[in-house]
């Protein structure tokens, strides 16, 4: 039976501040509901995570880059965001709340790059990077921030405004998009002002590691948070 998360209201404060906190908190664990009844699909355990597939108990479906551009940083090649063609059985505007139709691992994001519950990802993360490309670990992000020339620590300041346009958000640099994030519901938040993409490090039971850059000077490569959120994959090799 399909299960979907109730957020409870200290949540939802943390998500509307995502991009004012240093260093997330770990969430714990939210109370879950029962949904409909989707097909059963044998799931190895993994902490904090349901046995749902994306696309109502189905496979990722073709499986591709945004776009087949990649760029060089340091000693890493990036891919463009990964997309997910059975993402797009499920959209944001057909939903709400309290809608539980909604399958919490994906979630269709077009032109940025689709959503994908950290649980998805490690799930899937052969399909979605295949090799030679792998999920980033956390110290990949680290890396790639160093090799930009930031110093590889979360930090939030008017000052790194320019740092984030000139590497970032350049096109010619690391490409991003201002795609957001959403939430467990699939809701999309701060689009237009900031990028979150998941790591494959674990962080505790409920949460996983990402990293974050925003507009208004926000950089985070060592930031966490609960594994059931939406968050875009680029692929590192």
């Amino acid at each position: 039976m399909k299960k979907l998360f109730l957020i409870p209201a200290y949540l939802v404060f943390s998500v509307t501040t995502l991009f004012a906190q240093t260093i997330i908190p770990p969430v714990q664990e939210n109370s879950i509901s029962p949904g409909i009844i989707i097909s059963q699909v044998v799931t190895p355990h993994v902490a904090g995570c349901n046995s749902n597939t994306p696309a109502f108990g189905e496979n990722l479906g073709a499986v591709s880059f945004l776009t087949d551009r990649t760029w060089v940083v340091g000693a890493q090649t990036w891919s463009d965001a990964v997309t997910a063609a059975n993402c797009q059985k499920t959209t944001f505007e057909s939903r709400n709340e309290d809608a539980e139709l909604f399958n919490a691992d994906c979630r269709y994001n077009p032109g940025h790059g689709d959503f994908f519950s950290w649980c998805a990802v490690v799930r899937f993360e052969n399909e979605l990077c295949p090799a030679p490309w792998r999920v980033p670990t956390l110290q990949d992000f680290i890396d790639l921030d160093i090799a930009l020339g930031g110093n590889g620590n979360n930090r939030a300041s008017p000052e790194y405004v320019e740092f984030i346009n000139q590497n970032y958000f350049n096109p010619e640099v690391w490409g991003c998009t201002r795609g957001g994030f959403s939430n467990p519901e699939g809701r999309v938040q701060h689009l237009g002002s900031g990028s979150l993409y998941w790591s494959q490090t674990e962080f505790d039971a409920t949460s996983a590691y990402f990293f974050s850059f925003t507009t208004n000077g926000a950089v985070r490569p060592r930031n966490n948070f609960h594994k059931a959120f939406g968050f875009v994959v680029r692929c590192v090799r």
